[in-house]
């Protein structure tokens, strides 16, 4: 959750390493690879190493399915943003989770969509309210529609959820 904390607060180098140590360890499931480093590949646009990623996590039994889905590394990192929303979009109707609502939310503010953004990190809220990521995320979008206010509530909930 750090991890994808840092991603959300577009600290990629330190996201990245957290990301790399969950993995290491935890090298035999098959999650953290899906869940891991996409957020940063995405940022990065480092279309392979995500592939390699997905690739390593169906090895290990991934079931596609299962919250997030590998395939959609495909759109949303090869630039169809609205190819990686519709499948966000089956993805939050299939398993209507807090990763799936996160997922669907950042792709919102790729798009520049913020008030969908806002309704989706409030989704992940609802489910897990003590995650940073969303509260981190959320205000990255209000800021963008001028709620200065709302957006600093939201940081410091994160920051005080975060322990910093």
């Amino acid at each position: 959750m750090r991890a994808k904390t840092l991603v959300a607060d577009n600290q990629t180098e330190r996201s990245f390493r957290d990301f790399s140590q969950a993995i290491e360890m935890r090298p035999n499931d098959p999650q953290p690879l899906i869940d891991a480093r996409r957020g940063v590949y995405r940022i990065e646009r480092i279309i392979q190493a995500a592939i390699g990623d997905a690739n390593a996590a169906l090895a290990l039994g991934y079931q596609p399915g299962l919250g997030v889905q590998p395939s959609r590394f495909g759109g949303s990192l090869h630039g169809n943003l609205q190819g990686a929303l519709a499948d966000f979009d089956r993805a939050v109707n299939l398993t209507p989770d807090e990763s799936n609502y996160f997922e669907r939310g950042t792709t919102y503010q790729m798009l520049g969509e913020q008030d969908k953004a806002i309704a989706d990190f409030t989704e992940v809220i609802a489910f897990r309210p003590a995650t940073a990521a969303a509260y981190f995320a959320r205000a990255k979008s209000k800021r963008a529609i001028g709620d200065l206010r709302g957006a600093e509530q939201d940081h410091l909930t994160g920051r005080i959820i975060d322990g910093r």
